[in-house]
Parts: structure tokens; sequence; C-alpha cells
């Protein structure tokens, strides 16, 4: 049965398992109560009723190791003698990007990246005076097998907000600045989504940013769709629907990345 959060040293309650981490953290020296499933945000009243909860269909390929927390007790990483409470925790570091090298060079700078996720980001930002919008179409016009793409016929970028604004063409694409005319008394608004900035600068970035951008692919898997190529590339590299694994999508990447160049630059 479960019960409310509580510190060990101090017996306060909590209406959550984050407040009472919180709580034990800002007080160093205070332990946690033990048994608890942070994702479902439950609290039991001794080990048997968590492991009853753990064996539920919600969590059928988790171990109880993994939601129980002894405040003496740390998983270290061995490359980084970082600690984490959860051996799950740990592992999921581990498989982060925090220990990888920089094996994927962008072919434009020849910069080194550790994920196909990060040269796509290092395009779209622009720094190579290429715009998102021409990564984007360069992408579309590859006819990537399984399809990807939302827009396939799409050649020519994408057209600017349609907000008062001044543009710039001396850049390799438009860059849409806001304008005074944009405050509403109180804040700089955005005339598409009403969203209010403190600044111009603020709103400018806004404007310039994917925001407003229409979707252009889609996960041939889980159907989940994006604005850029780079959130897809994520999405994959995230194993979150399990289409590639990451070896996988950095060969695959490795082997679009000759054509992908090529038609950037024409």
């Amino acid at each position: 049965m479960p019960i409310a959060p509580f510190c060990l040293t101090c017996g306060k309650t909590f209406a959550t398992v984050s407040g009472m981490r919180s709580h034990c953290r800002s007080k160093r020296r205070h332990k946690a109560y033990s048994y608890v499933c942070e994702p479902c945000d439950l609290a039991f009243v001794h080990l048997a009723a968590l492991q009853s909860h753990i064996n539920s269909p919600r969590h059928a390929y988790d171990d109880l190791s993994d939601y129980t927390f002894n405040s003496d007790v740390r998983h270290k990483c061995n490359l980084c003698a970082k600690e984490f409470k959860t051996r799950k925790a740990l592992s999921q570091h581990k498989d982060s990007l925090a220990h990888r090298d920089r094996t994927l060079q962008c072919l434009f700078c020849h910069g080194m990246f550790k994920s196909a996720s990060g040269i796509a980001f290092h395009l779209e930002s622009g720094c190579h005076q290429v715009s998102r919008h021409e990564v984007t179409a360069a992408v579309h016009a590859m006819q990537v097998s399984p399809p990807i793409s939302l827009n396939p016929l799409m050649i020519e970028a994408a057209a600017a907000p349609t907000v008062p604004h001044t543009v710039d063409d001396d850049a390799a694409h438009s860059f849409v600045y806001a304008v005074p005319s944009s405050f509403n008394g109180r804040a700089y608004q955005c005339h598409l989504c009403y969203k209010a900035f403190r600044s111009l600068y603020s709103l400018t970035g806004h404007l310039n940013s994917p925001a407003h951008d229409d979707d252009e692919f889609m996960c041939p898997k889980c159907e989940r769709r994006f604005k850029l190529v780079s959130g897809f590339i994520q999405h994959l590299e995230s194993g979150a629907c399990g289409l590639a694994k990451r070896k996988a999508i950095e060969a695959y990447f490795n082997d679009l990345s000759g054509q992908f160049s090529r038609l950037l630059k024409v």
C-alpha cells in the first residue's frame, strides 16, 4: 500500500518523491526513504510492497534494484567517478554521449562530433552559410529509403513567417528581424503564436527558430513527426522506437553524407 514519502532523519512527509529528494539534498545529511518508485511517484511501507508493485505489468521489464535507493550506497562510473543513485541511472549515463569519442566529421569544416544528430544540428545552425531550410530541402531531394519526408518534392527553402519584420538578404538565407511595432504595451509579441518576449532580440531569435516551421519528416516506424532532420536523427539515436541501433545510424549517416554534401553545394 502506498504511503507518503518521508525523510528518515527528521520525519517530514512530502506529497511527491521528488519533493523528498529535494529536501534531503538541501539538508545534506538527511536520509531519504528507500522504498519508492520515482516513475510512479509512489512510496511503499516495506520492501515486499515495492516488490509487488515492480512485478506489475507496468514494470514488467524492470529490476527492483533500479527503484530502491540506499543513501549509503552509490553506483559509480569507472570512467569519470561520477556517482548515481541507482544502477539504471548509471546505465543511462554510460549509454549517453558523456564518454563517447568524437568519431564523426563535418564535411565542410572537418570538425569532429560525437553523434550524427550533432553534425545535423551543426549544419542547421547556419555556421556554413547554409540555412536549415536548405538542409531540409537537400534531405528531401535525396529520396531516402525508407521514406522519411512528408514533403518529398520540396526543393526551395520554406518562406519566412508573415509577421512585422525586416529582412537581411546578405546571407545565404533570409534573416528576419523583429521591429518595434511588435510591442503590445507590455512585451514584444509574436503575431503567429502570441508568445511574449522581453526584448526585440529575444523575439528575433524566436522568429528565426524552427518554432513555426512545418513538420517535414516522419519516423517510418512510430510515425512521430519532426520539423528538422536533426530532431529525427536524435529520435533514432535515443532508441525510443527501436527502429535502428546507434552503430547502424552512424553507418547510414556516413553513407548519405557525401551525397548530402554535394546537394548543399549545388
